[in-house]
């Protein structure tokens, strides 16, 4: 079961190339163990191409870092 809430965080874009980041948190539960979910999402614009990421970061309640997403 996956809950979360998602907050998009951008920019008006004026022109194509342009840079956004959205960002998300809420909370998961991975192997039986509720996970505080942290991502971001920057979009990073090269000429015609875009490259984006999905970088999330998972916390338990002692704030250790589930190790399995790196």
């Amino acid at each position: 079961m996956i809950i979360g809430l998602l907050f998009p965080q951008s920019e008006d874009i004026e022109s194509s190339g342009s840079r956004e980041l959205q960002g998300a948190f809420g909370a998961v539960t991975i192997d039986g163990k509720i996970w505080n979910q942290i991502a971001l999402r920057p979009v990073l614009p090269f000429g015609k191409l875009s490259i984006a990421f999905d970088l999330v970061l998972y916390i338990d309640q002692n704030g250790n870092i589930h190790k399995d997403e790196w």
